[in-house]
């Protein structure tokens, strides 16, 4: 028995364009699946974001749903997932002990809308940890630019609440 497990930022997806450009790639999952073989994304994306630029696509191409019960998905860094039974449902699982205090999210989430949005948004698909991502599409030279004020920011941040 095989298991493959997979990457998604750079390995699934294009860093720039933030979504699968090698449709073929959806072939090569489906082919595993077909063979048995278990299939496993881990990232530190949101199930949300999974859900719409990776699985839904996967479904759309999938004949055999009962194929998915050999297929995991991990997000945010494993505090998240998603797995599908016998019957092709889908189930969501989370770990619920894990939060960052409102307040942060809160002060972090305003800094970015209103600072940073020329390059970059608060992601709030988010739901165990906080993700400042870029722009789809956005040049990556000037996104490490606008990263590195950003990170002198959050590092202010980091001392006001002692963290």
């Amino acid at each position: 028995m095989k298991a493959y497990l997979f990457d998604v930022d750079g390995v699934l997806t294009d860093p720039q364009e933030k979504q699968v450009t090698e449709l073929d790639l959806f072939t090569q999952i489906i082919l595993r699946l077909q063979r048995g073989e278990s299939v496993g994304l881990n990232t530190g994306r949101s199930i949300e974001w999974l859900v719409e630029r990776i699985i839904t696509p996967l479904l759309e191409k999938l004949q055999d749903k009962l194929l998915l019960q050999h297929f995991i998905a991990v997000g945010e860094k494993g505090a998240t997932w998603t797995t599908f039974d016998k019957e092709g449902n889908m189930h969501y699982g989370k770990m619920e002990e894990l939060t960052i205090a409102h307040d942060v999210v809160e002060e972090v989430k305003v800094l970015v809308e209103q600072k940073y949005a020329d390059s970059m948004f608060f992601d709030a698909t988010k739901e165990t940890m906080l993700s400042i991502e870029m722009h789809d599409g956005f040049d990556l030279d000037m996104f490490h630019q606008r990263q590195k004020a950003l990170v002198e920011d959050l590092k202010r941040l980091l001392k006001k609440y002692k963290l």
